[in-house]
């Protein structure tokens, strides 16, 4: 049931099919965490989630209109330091980020499980 499931991002799985989560984060960070952290460098996925939350994501480009769905939806689960989150929280997160957005989307929650659900740029987990 679509209510009922929560999405996370599955660090793990990402880190053992040798891909590089740092490269997705860095296309995330802001310029004061770009300097911090070198998409060659390894650092505790971990770590660098927690500095998307806790400052990244404070930014008011972090989830900007032009930005598409499924890409609002990874950077909405980082937001909330990749907690297990339901498809309705999702919506509503993005809903109240993007306001009265000019660009007309369907943010529903079914829409929103769907994409995490058929994912394959990123490795979600359903619980």
């Amino acid at each position: 049931m679509v209510e009922q499931s929560q999405y996370q991002i599955n660090l793990d799985k990402n880190v053992n099919e040798k891909r590089s989560l740092m490269h997705l984060f860095t296309e995330i960070l802001c310029k004061e965490c770009k300097k911090q952290y070198k998409s060659d460098e390894p650092s505790a996925s971990s770590v660098v989630v927690k500095n998307i939350q806790k400052c990244c994501s404070k930014k008011p480009d972090y989830i900007h209109s032009g930005l598409p769905l499924k890409q609002a939806t990874y950077r909405a689960l980082l937001s909330k330091g990749n907690r297990p989150t339901t498809a309705r929280q999702i919506s509503d997160f993005l809903t109240e980020r993007w306001g009265e957005s000019v660009y007309t989307r369907s943010m529903t929650p079914a829409v929103i499980s769907r994409l995490l659900e058929t994912s394959v740029d990123y490795e979600i987990s359903v619980k």
